[in-house]
């Protein structure tokens, strides 16, 4: 999945995100435009945008912009 597809996923509200990257499990849950949680492992942020879930460096050091082609989604 592209950033693009990915970022209308997110922003459509409709289901958790579940996804795999670096042997690692993670989620994007969007509970509302303003307030998404996303996790890593045993790591967990609140974002307030879908650019913020994009644009932060959450995932072993790399923003899911990076990674967004390289994780396998469940």
């Amino acid at each position: 999945m592209n950033k693009t597809e990915l970022k209308d996923l997110i922003s459509s509200l409709v289901s958790d995100i579940t996804f795999t990257y670096q042997h690692r499990e993670g989620s994007i849950c969007p509970f509302a435009a303003d307030n998404i949680v996303i996790s890593y492992g045993a790591n967990v942020l609140e974002c307030k945008s879908v650019n913020e879930v994009m644009a932060v460096k959450f995932f072993n050091g790399k923003s899911m912009d990076e990674i967004s082609n390289q994780i396998s989604f469940d």
